[in-house]
């Protein structure tokens, strides 16, 4: 079986960092595993080569198949061809 990882990196402003930190670990992440296409996560800071403004963070969402990438993000052309 292989495993395959979901990577969602995002840029925050510093403004709203603490309170979307707590809406990631309280609210948001919890649903998205609550669907049950993932099967653990990782949350990180993400500390980029070249500096930026904002503080980035990152989900790794790791699923052991991707059927629902191709239900779902195949329509957007988002799945490359060779997950399929």
């Amino acid at each position: 079986m292989s495993e395959h990882i979901y990577n969602v990196t995002m840029v925050v402003n510093p403004v709203v960092e603490a309170r979307w930190i707590q809406w990631m670990k309280e609210e948001h992440i919890p649903e998205v595993m609550e669907t049950g296409m993932f099967t653990s996560f990782i949350f990180t800071q993400v500390f980029p080569e070249q500096e930026q403004d904002h503080p980035s963070y990152s989900v790794q969402y790791r699923a052991s198949d991707l059927r629902w990438c191709r239900g779902v993000y195949s329509r957007r052309n988002l799945c490359r061809e060779t997950d399929r």
